[in-house]
């Protein structure tokens, strides 16, 4: 609780005059002078000890945190405590909540002894408010400084990100197509560019002036005025009211006649004809390439069939205003044999999307980082389109995950483990069932079936190869937790001596929830388990269907680009020879580039840590180990910094 001044003054007076009264009686001063007399020895070394000295960081939880109970224990060891003080407020405190060594002790919430009648007054604030006062008032002008300088710097680079002003704006003189409105069902009246065939309407922003009137009403002689009249002009006024009721319909027709003049005959164009082949007009563009450059972008277009790939544009996002870096890379394609449309590269996560809509298997995308096989991949699809109603598929080196919609066996889920292969993937040269990927485990789930009992609709079947095992887990019942669970151990169907093995009750161990119904005899659990081996096989061929479908040929790219042909001449050959071997100088370039730009990045980190140890000469022989342009001007620019020269 808070006091005034006044209240603390007068106070402070009242105990000076109770402890001036008390040090006057004699007993006082003959106690004084019996404890003046003791002498006390203080030792020349006080032992504290060293709490930092102990490793907390390995000690149980319980050393830093506190249970319920022991929380509980401290409220009322603490509420104990309080009582005391207000008791006996002139004893010392008790010792019943201490820190340990984590500093985990109490109720943080301690109230304040009450004071005692002879305490010592607490030292006063002797600090300047002045001083404090103008710390704060630098502290503001710097602050404010400091925001200046950024907004400057802001300004600065939306400044420099501005285009350069145009120098002909509003200067431009162009020609446009006027479509009068009132005929052929137009309602308003328009602009046609003739370069683009774009329409305008007559208040775009695009139109900074005109040179001609804004009244589109071409039969009004005051504001217009025909150089060539002809036959299919606007309509005039007609005559008066009055003269006209005097006039018959016919006499009308024939003096319109007769005022008609005859239009002008507009004599051949002196311009010979534009002949302009189907190749130049596929081109569009010079040598049939067009870039236009935008601020952290870029925009490449190509006229259709120019590119063998089929690409048609190419748009790349830059992370800096010099165009240096990387971001983005998006292209378009057009008439491939694969039906590709777009790709889309993430140069910071070098992860690409392709989009392949209305290809073979129904394939939608492909997102990957690399063209090895078995690698980490997703592929999407049309389940509309398929079969076997699969969605998406997701593979990694040591397993694939399938997802399906609306089949007929409410399969919606299927995830292989695989093994490591014997061979070598470069050995096979092709891909059959036998030496596929070994496969190491099977799960598959299911939708329920409503058509059976829970007890009898399987939600998901494991097939454990390497086990020898097959796992059921059925559906729940309603107002069961539990589900019923088989699991089955596979034998082979004959013994070494050729013998038929027969069913025994160690090949099944069942679980059935909450039913008093006898189990299901050998025979039939038999017959359960032949057709789950079956289902297996089956299970383990449509996973090899599946590695089928992503299976990668690497000459399957070019081919596609010539046709695919099944008889190749020689110059098809040397052509396909070439394109492999640019695209993987291509690939070679990148990679070097890649190492090249860590190994400088390394350099310079490695630079910035030791260069306060090293000396000028060691700096001169670095410097002209260093190869990057832009690394050695740093360099020079931090010895100008450290050396002044």
């Amino acid at each position: 609780m808070e006091t005034s001044e006044e209240e603390y003054e007068s106070f402070g007076e009242e105990e000076e005059e109770e402890f001036s009264s008390s040090r006057l009686s004699d007993e006082v001063q003959d106690l004084e002078k019996q404890l003046s007399q003791i002498q006390v020895h203080i030792p020349e070394v006080v032992y504290e000890f060293d709490w930092k000295s102990i490793d907390v960081s390995n000690l149980p939880e319980s050393y830093r945190t506190n249970s319920p109970k022991e929380e509980l224990l401290l409220k009322v060891a603490d509420n104990f405590h309080h009582q005391y003080a207000h008791l006996c407020p002139d004893r010392e405190p008790l010792f019943l909540h201490p820190v340990n060594e984590c500093g985990v002790e109490v109720a943080k919430e301690a109230t304040q002894e009450k004071p005692k009648k002879y305490a010592i007054r607490p030292l006063r604030d002797l600090t300047s408010k002045y001083e404090q006062q103008e710390e704060a008032k630098q502290e503001a002008k710097l602050q404010e400084v400091e925001e200046k300088k950024k907004k400057e710097e802001e300004e600065r680079r939306a400044e420099a990100q501005k285009p350069k002003p145009d120098t002909l704006y509003g200067l431009r003189v162009h020609a446009w197509v006027l479509v009068l409105s009132g005929k052929r069902e137009v309602p308003e009246s328009f602009f046609i560019d003739p370069f683009t065939g774009k329409s305008y309407t007559t208040t775009d922003d695009h139109f900074l002036g005109i040179e001609s009137d804004l009244l589109f009403d071409l039969g009004d002689p005051v504001h217009w005025e025909f150089m060539l009249l002809g036959a299919d002009k606007p309509l005039l006024s007609m005559p008066e009211v009055e003269e006209e009721e005097e006039m018959g319909d016919d006499e009308v027709e024939v003096l319109l006649k007769e005022e008609e003049p005859k239009g002008f005959d507009m004599p051949a164009s002196w311009v010979k004809q534009i002949q302009i082949s189907p190749k130049e007009f596929e081109t569009r563009c010079p040598q049939g390439k067009k870039v236009i450059q935008y601020k952290n972008a870029k925009l490449e277009k190509w006229a259709p069939y120019l590119n063998s790939n089929g690409l048609v544009s190419r748009l790349t996002v830059y992370e800096d205003l010099d165009c240096t870096k990387v971001l983005e890379v998006k292209e378009w394609y057009k008439n491939r044999e694969d039906v590709m449309e777009t790709r889309e590269l993430n140069k910071q996560t070098e992860v690409t999307t392709e989009f392949h809509p209305g290809s073979l298997f129904a394939f939608l995308a492909h997102i990957y980082k690399t063209m090895d096989p078995e690698t980490d991949r997703t592929m999407e699809f049309y389940h509309e389109t398929r079969v076997d109603g699969l969605e998406k598929r997701i593979e990694t080196p040591t397993d694939m995950t399938e997802y399906f919609v609306g089949r007929s066996d409410f399969l919606y889920y299927r995830h292989t483990e695989f093994g490591k292969r014997v061979k070598k993937v470069a050995a096979i040269l092709v891909n059959t069932e036998t030496n596929a990927r070994p496969i190491v485990k099977i799960t598959e789930r299911f939708h329920r079936n409503p058509s059976k009992l829970a007890d009898e609709d399987v939600a998901e079947r494991i097939f454990s190869i390497s086990e020898e095992k097959i796992y059921l887990t059925y559906h729940r019942k309603k107002n069961y937790i539990t589900p019923s669970k088989r699991e089955f151990n596979k034998r082979s169907d004959v013994d070494n001596t050729g013998n038929k093995i027969v069913m025994t009750p160690d090949m099944c161990n069942s679980y059935q929830a909450g039913s008093t119904e006898k189990e299901k005899k050998l025979f039939h659990l038999y017959e359960m388990l032949m057709n789950l081996i079956e289902d297996e096989k089956s299970s383990r061929h449509q996973v090899w269907e599946s590695e089928i479908e992503q299976e990668l040929d690497y000459l399957a790219p070019f081919l596609i680009q010539i046709g695919g042909v099944e008889k190749m001449t020689k110059w098809l050959a040397l052509r396909l020879k070439e394109d492999c071997l640019s695209d993987f100088k291509h690939r070679l370039v990148d990679k070097a580039n890649l190492i090249q730009a860590r190994f400088e990045k390394k350099k310079q980190q490695w630079y910035q840590q030791n260069q306060l140890n090293m000396t000028l000469e060691d700096e001169d022989a670095y410097l002209n180990y260093c190869s990057d342009a832009m690394f050695r001007i740093r360099i020079l620019e931090l010895r100008l910094s450290k050396y002044g020269k």
